[in-house]
């Protein structure tokens, strides 16, 4: 390592305390353990779709996004596929059952994917989620389901800084630029 920090771990590398070799054992037996029950766990892959929906009010573009309380934790709209759906297709049924807005598909905007665990069943879940950009053509948001307990719209800044999900903040980003894009083709509705 190079730099004030790389000098620094460098210099600890090369004279260890007792205390840090104890620490650094611990830490490896630690690591292995872990190792070992990741290696054991079932891995499943899940697949879900969602959506990012755009309106313009008074120039102001904003975006809808879903909320549960205790404390408030705002992500976008996603779900997943009943047997027979395509991505689309659930794309517009779960932005419609957890917005209440009706929606119609602009354009794919990728998928993002993560990992998370269900230790007390010893399960490893990879999960994608497609996204697509969207606009309402109808509903309204107090007619979501009662998945989250809110729902509302907020202008684009905001929206970024309220998200509890760095990853669908990046698919907010994006959405953002495909709307000023097609936008400045004349392409949004």
């Amino acid at each position: 390592m190079t730099g004030r920090n790389g000098a620094a771990y460098n210099e600890l590398r090369s004279n260890p305390t007792r205390h840090e070799k104890l620490q650094a054992r611990s830490f490896q037996r630690d690591t292995w353990a872990v190792m070992a029950d990741v290696e054991t766990s079932r891995v499943e892959t899940l697949v879900s779709s969602g959506g990012v929906v755009f309106r313009k009010i008074d120039g102001r573009l904003e975006t809808v996004l879903c909320g549960r309380s205790d404390p408030v934790r705002w992500s976008l709209a996603k779900g997943t596929p009943d047997p027979g759906e395509t991505l689309e297709e659930t794309a517009l049924r779960e932005v419609r059952e957890e917005t209440g807005l009706e929606v119609e598909l602009n354009a794919p905007l990728g998928s993002i994917e993560y990992w998370f665990a269900d230790r007390d069943n010893d399960v490893r879940y990879h999960k994608t989620v497609h996204f697509y950009l969207m606009s309402p053509v109808g509903g309204h948001i107090d007619q979501h389901d009662p998945e989250f307990d809110v729902v509302q719209w907020f202008e684009i800044d905001e929206a970024l800084s309220s998200m509890a999900y760095g990853n669908e903040a990046g698919v907010l980003r994006r959405a953002v630029d495909v709307f000023k894009s097609r936008e400045g083709q004349g392409q949004n509705g």
